[in-house]
C-alpha cells in the first residue's frame, strides 16, 4: 500500500512544484510535492484538491507537469495525485 510523506526528501527531487516555472497562478497554494513509497520505491507526486481521488498518469517520457494547466480546475472536484513516470522513479531507485 502506498504511503505518503509530505515534503521530506523532496529536496533532492527535480520537478517539484517549488522548482518549475510557468505554473498557473495559485498553483502552489493548492498543490504540494510529496514522496510516495510504493513497495519500497520512492515516487515523486504532486497532490492537491478536494473530493474523490483522481490519479493523473503521465505518458512516457512526460511527468506531472504535463497536467499543470488542467489540475487547478480538476482540484475543485477531486483530490488529485499526479506522479512522475514510474520508469523514472525506478531509475532513481537503482542509482
Amino acid at each position: 500500500m502506498p504511503t505518503q510523506h509530505s515534503h521530506p526528501g523532496t529536496d533532492a527531487v527535480p520537478n517539484t512544484v517549488d522548482t518549475l516555472p510557468h505554473l498557473p497562478p495559485g498553483f502552489t497554494d493548492t498543490f504540494t510535492s510529496r514522496i510516495v513509497d510504493v513497495d519500497g520505491v520512492a515516487v515523486h507526486a504532486v497532490v492537491g484538491g478536494e473530493g474523490p481521488p483522481l490519479l493523473l498518469l503521465p505518458a512516457w517520457p512526460q511527468f506531472w507537469y504535463g497536467w499543470r494547466l488542467v489540475m487547478p480546475a480538476l482540484a475543485e472536484h477531486f483530490t488529485e495525485e499526479a506522479p512522475d513516470a514510474i520508469a523514472k522513479a525506478l531509475l532513481n531507485f537503482f542509482r
